[in-house]
């Protein structure tokens, strides 16, 4: 009977160090961060991303944390807990939704103001799950919010 026990483990372990060995972390990969609207009070904007699987396996991610600055004040950080299936070698975009109250983060409206690109920062993980556990794979960005985003909301208004 222990024979027995020790070869199902042995048998385990290999399949585990097998599946482990083969596992490539998917690709995130930032695409844009576009103004959704812009109010007297509310900034709402959308962090577009896209993570690309670089498996021969289907992988799914259940959700992923950021923290978003822009001009180095924070403005907002959360977690997203959707769950998204992604097929072996394919990409798939994620819209991150953040919400700014500006009365919270008063400093950031003067630099708006005088900036006319200013700049950002999205730091976070992509939770992927496996047979063995969850895998948190870490990103960061940072990039300018260009003057272009800004004519896109004005025509948005109008």
């Amino acid at each position: 009977m222990k024979k027995l026990i020790y070869a199902l483990l042995f048998l385990l372990i290999t399949a585990s160090c097998t599946y482990i060995s083969e596992f490539k972390k998917p690709d995130v990969a930032f695409k844009t961060i576009e103004i959704n609207s812009f109010s007297t009070f509310i900034l709402d904007l959308s962090v577009n991303m896209d993570i690309t699987n670089t498996n021969n396996k289907p992988i799914t991610t259940k959700g992923l944390r950021y923290a978003l600055s822009i001009d180095d004040v924070s403005v907002g950080s959360g977690e997203i807990n959707d769950r998204i299936n992604i097929e072996p070698l394919e990409t798939k975009e994620v819209k991150i939704p953040v919400r700014i109250q500006l009365l919270k983060v008063k400093e950031l409206i003067t630099k708006l103001l005088k900036a006319s690109s200013p700049p950002y920062n999205i730091k976070g993980v992509v939770i992927i799950e496996t047979a063995f556990g969850d895998i948190e794979i870490p990103y960061n960005k940072s990039g300018i919010i260009t003057k272009k985003t800004f004519e896109k909301i004005k025509k948005n208004k109008n």
